[in-house]
């Protein structure tokens, strides 16, 4: 069973990752995320601490999966991927009182 961060939050997108095991849930079979699998090279660079690490949610790890099927640089599939699942973050200004 694969080890997992306490943070229910995706590190990828910010949105809830809904992991069962991340989330401290009594363990009931498989969590669905443990049906996806990323390269081994991906897995290590996210090891090197490209991402916080917690559990992707089911939408980044849909689209990490994609992209990890024809993009071969760990570094590519990360930025593609957040390009994708953030695509419009807001700039915040904080105007002097």
């Amino acid at each position: 069973m694969p080890v997992h961060s306490p943070d229910t939050t995706c590190p990828l997108c910010g949105e809830a990752n809904l992991c069962r095991s991340a989330s401290g849930q009594p363990y009931k079979g498989a969590c669905w995320c443990e049906e996806f699998t990323l390269p081994v090279h991906f897995l290590r660079y996210l090891e090197e601490g490209a991402l916080a690490p917690a559990c992707f949610c089911r939408a980044c790890f849909t689209e990490l999966d994609r992209l990890a099927r024809s993009v071969d640089a760990p570094e590519d599939i990360l930025q593609q991927a957040q390009a994708i699942r953030r695509p419009n973050e807001p700039d915040f200004y904080l105007d002097e009182l």
